[in-house]
């Protein structure tokens, strides 16, 4: 049985970062947590964390070099690091 995911981001707050690059930082995250929350560990520990309204994440490391996508995939994998401890 499949199960499906909802994830809502209610504010990405980008300090730091151009206004332009704001949509392509967001595509990264979203690419990136379709991968990762498809994997079974990642999504069993989110589902367990379900009444758990918000989740601390330690900072993200980013290349100053990094393409806006890039941040977005750093950024999510902080997420899921910070879901799957």
């Amino acid at each position: 049985m499949k199960q499906r995911v909802l994830l809502h981001i209610d504010r990405l707050v980008l300090i730091g970062f151009r206004n332009e690059d704001r949509n392509a930082i967001a595509m990264g995250i979203r690419e990136a947590f379709s991968r990762q929350l498809a994997t079974p560990e990642v999504l069993n520990k989110l589902v367990g964390r379900s009444g758990q309204p918000r989740l601390r994440i330690d900072p993200a490391r980013i290349s100053f070099e990094a393409s806006p996508i890039a941040v977005g995939e750093v950024l999510a994998e902080c997420v899921t690091r910070g879901i799957t401890r």
